[in-house]
């Protein structure tokens, strides 16, 4: 019986709890990404806002930071009002450690405090501040597992990692998508109990308000805010993005980067309506820095096998770069609906499109072909390929239609043995 036709035996390799928690991946570099546009949002912010702007008198608060109760120990007022060109220098240089990486086992609680400070002494917050506060908290406990002394130039080795310190990371990350997930879906939810967002009258009363930035001023001088179903478009587009984003959020490695993708679209567009730079900046990067998709090559799941589990002893891990036709990839269709599978021995891998580890026999027939995620029933095919050594890598792509046959090619030392 070949491979193509064996029996679909699924093994069930992990609880769907050490799912979740495995897919918080802490040696994703998107972690330090984001933590770098939050990082460098507040340079910009205390570089470019003045002093009088971020520390205004408001109502009863004089001039200066805010240094009530627990707010004290922030840098603003330690240093004093007479001081705070010298706070603001200090906290630039902090952050320039932040954003370069150095060190984020250290940096990492050292922007934590910088928040802090910023957040609880700013007179006229934007909104930004608060939640920035909360992700970069929890960023400095995913930060206790980075031991790198610079998070861009080497690989975290999880080896070195204790057990209980990498649970503690994976559940912060967690942590961050769930409340990701409740604050999107409760910016959708208030929209609605808004009268004016009801009535669809919200975009008319923005376009008319000058405190709102020069797009909305654009819609109004076009006549944009005239055509109903333009202002509904535009009333009921960030409600149902924020709704997609909240139920993406704490779903499968696509679905959060799908969520992502949504994210920059409507902070985007709220930078362009509101001018709250800083604000959408930050939601960028706290939302980039828990989505952690898996890194290329570093899992193998086996989906079947119709040997004794002792056999795999045999198999080795190889590198499988298989992806779909080019132009069906642009729509994303089989990353969101299918999943690749190498045969070989009788042995079933499934892989994600783009990069995996499959399991292979030295010297026995390769063959590719994929599954609808919901279906154990194999499809496709393709011709049958070798690997000679372990450090050989398969290539794989799919022609244009489902049923397409794959083209296989084995690469070893930069050269291709078609098999």
């Amino acid at each position: 019986m070949s491979d193509q036709d064996a029996p679909m035996i699924k093994m069930e390799s992990s609880t769907r709890f050490e799912a979740i928690i495995r897919s918080a991946n802490i040696q994703s570099r998107f972690i330090s990404i984001g933590r770098s546009i939050i990082a460098v949002t507040q340079l910009i912010f205390i570089l470019s806002v003045s002093q009088e702007i971020r520390f205004a008198e408001v109502g009863p608060q004089p001039f200066g930071p805010r240094c009530q109760s627990w707010s004290q120990a922030g840098l603003y007022c330690v240093v004093g009002n007479e001081n705070l060109g010298l706070a603001d220098v200090m906290i630039a240089f902090g952050l320039i450690l932040v954003i370069i990486g150095f060190y984020p086992r250290w940096t990492g609680f050292l922007h934590l405090y910088i928040t802090y400070t910023i957040s609880i002494a700013v007179t006229l917050p934007d909104g930004g501040e608060s939640v920035a506060l909360i992700f970069v908290g929890l960023l400095a406990v995913v930060s206790l597992s980075d031991n790198r002394r610079n998070c861009y130039l080497a690989n975290l080795d999880m080896d070195r990692i204790p057990a209980p310190l990498e649970g503690i990371s994976r559940t912060a990350i967690i942590f961050g998508r769930v409340l990701l997930c409740f604050l999107y879906a409760g910016a959708a939810l208030i929209k609605l109990g808004v009268a004016d967002w009801n009535s669809e009258t919200a975009l008319y009363h923005a376009t008319n308000n000058t405190t709102f930035g020069d797009w909305y001023q654009l819609l109004e001088t076009s006549g944009t805010s005239e055509h109903g179903w333009l202002s509904a478009v535009a009333t009921w587009t960030p409600v149902v993005l924020a709704f997609l984003i909240s139920i993406n959020a704490i779903g499968t490695a696509n679905m959060r980067r799908f969520a992502f993708t949504l994210v920059v679209v409507l902070h985007g567009g709220n930078f362009l309506s509101t001018g709250l730079a800083s604000f959408d900046l930050i939601m960028i990067g706290c939302f980039l820095s828990v989505i952690t998709p898996p890194n290329r090559y570093t899992h193998v799941s086996i989906l079947s096998t119709s040997t004794d589990s002792a056999a795999l002893d045999n198999f080795v891990a190889v590198k499988a770069d298989i992806r779909p036709n080019p132009f069906i990839s642009l729509f994303g269709f089989h990353q969101a609906f299918t999943r690749p599978v190498v045969c070989c021995g009788g042995v079933a891998t499934q892989g994600r499109w783009g990069g995996d580890l499959a399991l292979v026999k030295i010297g026995e027939p390769i063959v590719v072909r994929m599954r609808y995620k919901l279906t154990n029933k194999l499809l496709g095919h393709s011709t049958e390929v070798l690997v000679h050594d372990e450090s050989d890598r398969i290539r794989a792509r799919l022609g244009p239609l489902n049923g397409s046959p794959f083209k296989v090619e084995v690469i070893s030392d930069g050269r291709p043995d078609p098999g």
